[in-house]
């Protein structure tokens, strides 16, 4: 029985985990699973919560969870304004990996004093997610347009704006 914010009440059968595909998991081992989405959104899903991909990527990477947490934060940061997987279009692709290195550095040094680089722990975080790393036009060729996405307006035209 789900409350009314979707999480799983204590006392309920735990579900079964989902696995990685074979080879993915004897790259990284088994990947954690989630039990705060709904039961039809579960099924599909590897990873719901960035907590789950710093695991992954301690475990990969050595170190702790918390080494990695802030860059998982960052590039799943988009799913406070659209919580379902369309949330990924934003950095969940090649040019993503690229930005968060622009952001982060070039590598992180972990709690073990390893340097990391900043591209294998989001294409790890992606390679979770999507099963590949798309680019960013995989994601946008993939919108389907709407007829407000191509108006357009002189520029400085005011349209229902107060003139100076």
């Amino acid at each position: 029985m789900q409350t009314s914010s979707g999480f799983i009440e204590s006392g309920q059968p735990p579900l079964p985990p989902v696995r990685a595909s074979p080879a993915w998991e004897r790259f990284i081992g088994p990947i954690g699973t989630c039990v705060c989405v709904s039961q039809a959104v579960l099924k599909e899903t590897k990873m719901t919560h960035t907590y789950y991909h710093a695991q992954s990527s301690a475990r990969l990477f050595g170190g702790d969870p918390s080494d990695y947490q802030p860059l998982h934060d960052w590039l799943d940061a988009s799913k406070e304004s659209y919580c379902d997987f369309r949330h990924r279009a934003l950095r969940h692709h090649a040019e993503g990996v690229f930005a968060g290195e622009r952001r982060f550095g070039i590598t992180i040094v972990n709690n073990e004093g390893k340097h990391v680089p900043v591209r294998y722990i989001l294409e790890q975080h992606i390679m979770e997610d999507c099963g590949r790393i798309p680019n960013l036009a995989d994601w946008l060729s993939r919108i389907q347009p709407a007829p407000w996405m191509a108006r357009a307006s002189k520029v400085g035209a005011s349209r229902g704006r107060a003139s100076q």
